[in-house]
């Protein structure tokens, strides 16, 4: 049985990847003078394509067997994708600069980059032994600190300023390609003894149904954005 299920795993991650692909350069070509639309292309190519460096060794590793000759490509492959995935995050914060009727205060944005920032830099930090097969869990936990709020505070601000607004659908489909990618947490096996990455970078969905905002809500949307 898991032997099946692993060839089921190889076949989904090459979907995912073909399909990831296909999406970004249908983006990229009906762009046309559409920046937002454009983003969105270079988005799904940026999260597929750094996905593949984590998942092209781990079909090969269903494929043949050999995780041990493989940890190498394996471990680098994560810490590309969780670079990648952060990558990810900034772009989806320009496209809503450019869809956004309110624009979030600048504060904002020096927000974002500077949680990109800190992100990319713990993970690039040697400490994280990322092609060791037992990662320390501390380092997983402390990368993923300045990731979890980067996306919490991407979603509340496509949250507050989603309505009406259906150009939303062009990064909400993007975001939902993100959730299905298999080198996230959803369907990353856990080896005995923990791994880091067991729960590899936190994921937040951003809601994208017809929600209406509630006094509460409105008057952090007051506080958060700035008037045009």
């Amino acid at each position: 049985m898991k032997r099946v299920f692993g060839k089921v795993e190889a076949v989904f991650d090459l979907f995912y990847l073909a399909a990831g692909l296909a999406i970004g350069l249908w983006l990229l070509r009906s762009a046309g003078e559409s920046m937002a639309r454009l983003l969105a292309g270079i988005m799904a190519l940026v999260l597929a394509g750094g996905d593949a460096f984590h998942l092209i060794p781990r079909v090969r590793v269903i494929l043949s067997g050999r995780e041990e000759a493989l940890r190498g490509a394996l471990g680098r492959g994560k810490q590309i994708t969780s670079i990648t995935m952060t990558v990810f995050y900034l772009l989806l914060w320009q496209i809503g600069l450019l869809l956004f009727a309110q624009k979030p205060a600048p504060v904002w944005t020096g927000l974002t980059f500077l949680l990109a920032a800190v992100r990319i830099f713990l993970c690039l930090m040697p400490q994280n032994r990322w092609q060791d097969r037992y990662p320390p869990i501390s380092w997983g936990i402390w990368r993923n600190i300045p990731f979890f709020l980067l996306g919490a505070e991407t979603a509340a601000a496509f949250f507050l300023a989603r309505a009406g607004r259906n150009e939303f659908r062009v990064a909400g489909h993007c975001t939902e390609l993100w959730l299905l990618s298999p080198s996230g947490a959803l369907v990353e096996p856990k080896p005995r003894g923990g791994d880091a990455d067991a729960a590899q970078d936190l994921r937040l969905s951003l809601d994208t149904g017809h929600v209406s905002l509630d006094p509460a809500i409105d008057s952090v949307h007051a506080g958060c954005f700035a008037p045009d």
